[in-house]
């Protein structure tokens, strides 16, 4: 008998890489504007780490 897996993906929420970052000097120093308002996606790695770990449980019955 055959048991699953347990998988497990770790990644990260990055900027995303397409965005136009415009350097301002502000009172604590040089910074980017409007950094916190950048969108964010799941890093390359763990998308690719992500679809993976789904295609292993779609073939290993119990995962």
């Amino acid at each position: 008998m055959s048991e699953g897996y347990h998988i497990v993906v770790c990644g990260g929420i990055v900027p995303d890489p397409l965005q136009t970052l415009e350097p301002v000097q502000g009172p604590a120093g040089w910074g980017l504007k409007n950094e916190l308002m950048l969108p964010a996606i799941l890093d390359p790695w763990a998308g690719h780490a992500l679809y993976e770990a789904a295609n292993l449980a779609k073939n290993a019955p119990g995962s």
